[in-house]
């Protein structure tokens, strides 16, 4: 089967945008019906990243068998271009990180399609709870109302901060709204849910790092965790494979299917249960190396290394034997 099953040239050190581009590829909602139909009702007038994008979904997903490799070459000049009218260093045929380029292109793309809304917020909280979701909308208010997008609704989750006073019990809340989840990795992880129970650990604050209390008006020791609060369709985690030194500091075990249940807070309306959908590989040090990727395709429900130009299948039990940079995960 050819469809999902083609590969992209490599244009000089562009491994890292192949690996990224075949990720977003196969995680359905970056070429599904939903997405069409936001492009068409709310795309602006010049649009080339969508164009192009929607030009290479639809050979990534022909039958033709004739030709099995995408050159993206003008995707990439599209992309080159943006950075440079946005004054973004980012030489995109020289060797780059590829967790550096996937939030910028997506955000290129939310641009191309992005439209104000109305967004208005109901009602008094009662509850803590109330008062924790009001904040959130409040956030999301600010920082789209103006700047909305299919993008937004699929890819940014929402964390949150708590930070208590041990004298007054008093506790400051901190939103915050990012694409990527960013996990350390330390001796004592082995697994992906180790490294998230590492994020969401009670953290304490004292000596040089003590918290100023906004009821005391005072700096206390105190203790602060990080929760989610909304989590999107597709979560996309970062492991922090290497030291400050560039050096590899190991690998970690994950699972096909993740439940982030207990890392969650909110009124649990949406799944926190999802399945793997693609890996970004990174072999070689910080600077250097190659990238490729591993996905799911969705049509035949089987697994393929690709790899540039050459793509291959790969068992899900072997999966396992590689060590991801990014992992993608979509709802279930």
């Amino acid at each position: 089967m050819s469809q999902g099953n083609k590969g992209f040239k490599n244009n000089g050190n562009t491994c890292y945008l192949n690996a990224i581009l075949q990720c977003l590829s196969h995680i359905d909602i970056l070429n599904n019906n939903d997405f069409k139909k936001n492009i068409i009702k709310y795309k602006k007038n010049n649009t080339p990243l969508l164009d192009e994008w929607l030009n290479i979904q639809n050979l990534m997903w022909s039958d033709n068998i004739i030709n099995n490799v995408i050159d993206p070459i003008n995707l990439i000049r599209i992309f080159n271009n943006k950075c440079i009218n946005n004054k973004i260093f980012f030489e995109s045929f020289n060797q780059n990180d590829a967790s550096e380029f996937l939030p910028l292109f997506l955000d290129f793309m939310h641009n191309e399609f992005s439209r104000k809304i109305n967004m208005t917020i109901k009602g008094n909280p009662t509850t803590n709870l109330d008062k924790l979701y009001y904040k959130n909308l409040e956030l999301h208010k600010k920082q789209f109302n103006n700047n909305y997008s299919y993008i937004i609704d699929n890819f940014y989750t929402s964390g949150l901060s708590l930070t208590q006073c041990p004298d007054c019990n008093f506790v400051n809340d901190n939103h915050e709204i990012f694409i990527i989840i960013t996990l350390d990795l330390n001796e004592k992880v082995e697994s992906l849910y180790d490294c998230l129970d590492n994020y969401t650990k009670t953290e304490e604050l004292d000596d040089d790092n003590k918290f100023k209390c906004e009821k005391c008006s005072d700096y206390v020791n105190a203790s602060r965790k990080l929760l989610f609060w909304d989590l999107s369709p597709i979560i996309i985690i970062l492991l922090k494979k290497y030291n400050i030194n560039g050096v590899l500091s190991k690998s970690v075990k994950y699972p096909i299917e993740l439940d982030m249940t207990k890392y969650c807070m909110n009124y649990k309306d949406n799944s926190t249960k999802y399945e793997l959908s693609s890996l970004c590989i990174q072999n070689g040090g910080l600077n250097s190396g190659h990238y490729y990727s591993i996905c799911k395709n969705t049509l035949d429900n089987k697994w393929n290394i690709y790899n540039d130009s050459h793509v291959q299948n790969i068992l899900e039990k072997d999966i396992f034997n590689n060590h991801p940079y990014l992992l993608f995960y979509k709802r279930k």
